[in-house]
């Protein structure tokens, strides 16, 4: 099986399994999140006036942080984010930050932050 195949099979199944959870970023409604991630409470807003959209949003849960980055590393490109930096995407005129920090010995905080690139 050919590797894109295969990455594409990937990001089908873990897309139909997030779907399921419902576990997409606020505001970005094709941005999904690890299925065993939860939205920090109060850490989501959404600012949308039709031409620009600002959003931030963090979610934690169990993971490793090299997984998350590798998913997001073959994952982004599928739905056409361009990788610019590490964890830091384009796609159109709008700039994603992904930043993963660590909130315990078990838990991960994935913090999103998706702003105009003008």
């Amino acid at each position: 099986m050919s590797k894109k195949i295969v990455i594409l099979l990937s990001i089908l199944t873990f897309s139909f399994y997030a779907k399921a959870q419902n576990n997409f970023v606020p505001g970005i409604t094709d941005l999904p999140v690890p299925a065993n991630f939860h939205l920090e409470e109060d850490s989501s807003s959404v600012y949308n006036n039709g031409f620009d959209r600002l959003v931030t949003a963090s979610f934690i849960g169990k993971a490793q942080e090299d997984a998350i980055i590798d998913f997001y590393y073959k994952t982004l490109p599928a739905l056409g984010w361009a990788k610019q930096a590490r964890l830091l995407f384009t796609r159109d005129d709008e700039i994603l930050m992904i930043r993963i920090s660590r909130k315990n010995k078990e838990e991960l905080v994935i913090s999103f932050k998706l702003t105009p690139a003008r």
